[in-house]
């Protein structure tokens, strides 16, 4: 089936409203990319131990959307890494072929669907030749090139503050469902609000400085950055000294709040606070 074809057909046909099953589903399968990425490592020939990516992916191109997959992508990938490490008592780890033959086709089958998906979203001239891989790449160039424009762009508008709103969305968010907060924090949500930017393009992705800076500041950016640096130092530290399954997957977290947060803030988005936390609690359930 033609994913683009039938995603027209059931939104304008059937008009699906996904909701709050969206962050839940996004966040279940986060969870799942976490310890897949541990069992890949104590079994690489189980096959559903991949199956988080393919659901990512197919999720991605059913809404012709590419954050996800990277999200899940690099879950993934950092729970084998750490779980690989954590498998050795001393030393630095020799290389696993098997692992990193595996870790690789992931990437590179990940890398169609976000390539597909890229080159439907741009116009369809100049495909031809090299235009055709510049087609492909100048988004992903551009998905993280571009971003730190917002972030001067924010600075100089002098706009008011949104306290809260953008670097923790997902607890805003559920105030307002709970009647406690009366505005919608959507309504003043930086993500909802694209910015023209150098070259005449637009984007929507103004990172976790542009986010903490346009909720508090540059001393609540300064404070903010402080306190995840600390967290982040606190769980490296224990998986260095007592490595356990918690520490694993809650570190898989942590590299993609810090690899991407020139793109955006995970911390404010509701499916990341679903994966965390339904993460943690079942690592220390299964000890």
């Amino acid at each position: 089936l033609n994913p683009i074809g039938l995603r027209w057909a059931l939104t304008q046909g059937g008009e699906i409203q996904t909701g709050l099953l969206t962050y839940v589903f996004q966040g279940v399968t986060m969870v799942a990319a976490a310890f897949g990425g541990v069992w890949a490592v104590r079994r690489p020939r189980f096959i559903p131990a991949y199956f988080p990516v393919l659901a990512a992916a197919l999720f991605d191109m059913f809404f012709l959307g590419r954050a996800h997959t990277i999200f899940v992508c690099v879950i993934f990938v950092s729970a084998a890494m750490l779980s690989q490490r954590a498998r050795r008592v001393v030393g630095v780890p020799s290389p696993n072929r098997r692992l990193v033959i595996v870790l690789g086709l992931l990437v590179v089958f990940a890398g169609i669907p976000f390539a597909y998906i890229s080159s439907e979203r741009r116009p369809a001239e100049g495909r031809e030749g090299l235009a055709a891989l510049s087609h492909v790449a100048m988004p992903v160039i551009d998905y993280f090139a571009l971003n730190w424009y917002l972030v001067d762009d924010i600075m100089q508008s002098h706009e008011p503050r949104t306290w809260g709103v953008n670097v923790f969305f997902a607890e805003a968010e559920t105030l307002y469902r709970m009647h406690v907060l009366n505005d919608d924090p959507r309504l003043n949500l930086l993500f909802s609000t694209p910015r023209e930017v150098a070259g005449g393009k637009w984007t929507n992705t103004y990172t976790l400085v542009g986010a903490a800076y346009a909720d508090f500041g540059v001393l609540g950016t300064f404070f903010i950055l402080c306190i995840l640096g600390g967290l982040t130092t606190w769980v490296f530290v224990r998986y260095q000294t007592g490595r356990r399954l918690w520490n694993v997957v809650a570190l898989s977290f942590i590299n993609v709040e810090l690899l991407l947060s020139i793109q955006g803030d995970q911390l404010g988005s509701p499916q990341f606070g679903v994966g965390v936390a339904l993460t943690l609690l079942l690592a220390f359930v299964l000890g």
